[in-house]
């Protein structure tokens, strides 16, 4: 109960407000990019998503690095004028990013890329630059309105991308143009609505922009240095460790398994990420407050036994269920995808219990230890894809999802132990959650034991 008197408080506020308002245009993209997988998965073949698989991890990793995470630092000035210089050098190492990834397209030898792991988009490699320069100038432009508290704006901007990329991806698909039109799709799901941001910007603050120099970027440039300096480094391991290997992943496997792997993703993270990122949000909003006050370790026992009830069941339920629907749904040639999600339902109940509460370690002030975690978490996850490809060629996703869990199980050891919550106290809240654990795995062997028997018929 005191999580939910909490988080009642919370949502009289205007952050939480904001909060809503930005989850309006969340919930109508995802459920919209769910709702036309079935029919993406019939119009393109598993081979198809491989290609997106690796064209969407390699611009995850470059596109988050592009602004030198400069983005971020946007909404934390005092002045306008200090704001936008930090806009125009964001939007600067966006273009510069681009345009040396392009220079280095030129460069490298067709033989070159036809031998490395990203040899799939030979045919494509155009669209890594313009992917980088579309999603930069997005994060860069969206923090901009995240300072304006244009959240409105950005609300609306997520639902024009999300209609731009399955529109583009079915309609493509119905002409035949294969896989150009999952990743000209996946182009648009990050950097849509650029056009309608850069408009606000124009009219609304064009006199913000009228104190930026040269000297005065160089001055906020070295003020915000901590940025490019640490948080970068941060983004790009935290972001490798789960883009790289799906890279190794279509380059060793055997098959389309990056394909695969990357359905069920998309499937499970979409309601994971909406539900655990506002957690986070609501516990981020608190959390400092809740710290100074010597409260910390307590609104943390709240928030990780409210996830314990709320989200490790249907987790379960979609592990055990998955291998059976995965074939209705998405058709017979993506039964494995069903088969990798229950692999992976260890990974995500430790990172759905996890990443809420990691926010814990930026209130505690161990960004240090953040990073180390991530470069850990990258190592751990790329060796297990690699020594899998020797040892068991045909369980590389299942090595990549044992990862996940690994580490996710390693990161939460961390949190509540920074956190100072006991044994006792986690085990306490493990048996108050238990029955809904169990209610659900319950419910869950009922659906796959009806499924089996109506299949037979």
């Amino acid at each position: 109960m005191r999580l939910f008197t909490k988080l009642n408080n919370v949502t009289q506020s205007t952050f939480a407000r904001a909060v809503a308002v930005l989850m309006g245009g969340t919930i109508f993209g995802q459920a919209l990019a769910i709702l036309a997988l079935p029919l993406l998965t019939r119009l393109y073949t598993p081979e198809d998503f491989s290609v997106l698989a690796v064209y969407s991890a390699l611009l995850g990793v470059l596109s988050i690095v592009s602004t030198l995470r400069l983005d971020v630092a946007i909404p934390m000035p005092k002045k306008s004028e200090d704001a936008a210089n930090l806009l125009v050098l964001a939007v600067f190492f966006v273009l510069l990013t681009s345009s040396l990834v392009m220079a280095l397209i030129w460069v490298i030898p067709y033989d070159v890329i036809a031998k490395s792991p990203i040899s799939v988009l030979s045919a494509y490699l155009w669209m890594i630059p313009l992917g980088i320069l579309l999603a930069g100038l997005y994060n860069a432009l969206q923090f901009w309105a995240i300072r304006n508290k244009s959240f409105m704006l950005i609300s609306h901007t997520r639902i024009t991308q999300s209609v731009m990329a399955v529109s583009v991806q079915i309609g493509f698909g119905f002409w035949g143009l294969m896989p150009l039109g999952l990743l000209l799709g996946y182009v648009c799901s990050n950097g849509g609505g650029v056009l309608g941001l850069s408009k606000d910007v124009w009219q609304k603050d064009k006199k913000s922009f009228n104190a930026v120099s040269f000297a005065s970027m160089k001055k906020t440039l070295y003020e915000y240095r901590r940025f490019p300096q640490y948080s970068t480094f941060e983004a790009f391991a935290n972001s490798a460790a789960i883009q790289i290997p799906i890279i190794f992943i279509a380059a060793l496997a055997i098959g389309p398994d990056a394909g695969y792997l990357m359905l069920a993703m998309r499937v499970m993270q979409a309601p994971m990420t909406l539900i655990g990122s506002s957690i986070a949000q609501v516990y981020l909003a608190r959390a400092p407050e809740e710290y100074r006050k010597g409260n910390l370790q307590l609104f943390t026992v709240d928030v990780f036994g409210g996830l314990l009830k709320t989200g490790i069941g249907p987790i379960i339920f979609a592990g055990i269920v998955a291998p059976y629907i995965f074939p209705i749904v998405f058709g017979d040639t993506w039964s494995r995808a069903g088969i990798l999600i229950t692999w992976m339902t260890p990974w995500f109940i430790f990172n759905f219990l996890a990443s809420p509460i990691s926010m814990a370690i930026q209130v505690l002030g161990h960004q240090y230890l953040a990073l180390l975690l991530q470069i850990f978490g990258f190592f751990l996850r790329l060796g297990f894809v690699i020594a899998a490809s020797i040892y068991v060629k045909g369980s590389i996703s299942e090595a990549y999802a044992v990862s996940g869990a690994v580490f996710y199980l390693v990161y939460l050891i961390i949190i509540l132990k920074l956190t100072h919550i006991g044994i006792a106290v986690l085990f306490n809240e493990i048996k108050n959650s238990i029955y809904y654990i169990l209610a659900w795995s319950a419910f869950g062997g009922v659906v796959a034991l009806l499924l089996t028997y109506f299949l037979r018929l």
